[in-house]
């Protein structure tokens, strides 16, 4: 079981691991996409040439499993976010209630005990 009680150190450290990881990965495939260019069809290099191509087709293959999973991250995520919306809203309404009604009850106290402007020049 994970401890979640982690200082903001903490959390710092993790999301730059996680942003290694990706940068790291996202390297390695644009450079396998990238060695596309030095395929040779002659019959001594072959061999070579045929792991360059199953390297290029595996990297378009990583590149689209990882855009599929940030999509799926990202729903899940939006629907996170509506929840939190709905749950906080009666707040909201609560919050803005108490304010509009603390800035009635200072207009009316206001309207009742006008102020002259004169007199504060």
């Amino acid at each position: 079981m994970h401890n979640f009680n982690f200082n903001i150190s903490a959390f710092i450290d993790k999301i730059n691991d996680y942003a290694i990881f990706i940068i790291s990965f996202l390297k390695t495939t644009f450079n396998n996409i990238i060695a596309i260019k030095d395929v040779d069809f002659s019959f001594g290099n072959i061999l070579n040439s045929s792991g360059i191509i199953i390297s290029f087709v595996s990297s378009i293959f990583y590149i689209l499993i990882f855009i599929t999973f940030l999509v799926f991250i990202g729903s899940i995520f939006n629907i996170i976010k509506t929840i939190i919306k709905w749950i906080l809203f009666p707040f909201k309404l609560l919050i803005i209630g108490l304010c509009k009604s603390i800035k009635n009850i200072i207009f009316i106290k206001i309207k009742i005990h006008p102020v002259a402007l004169e007199a504060l020049f």
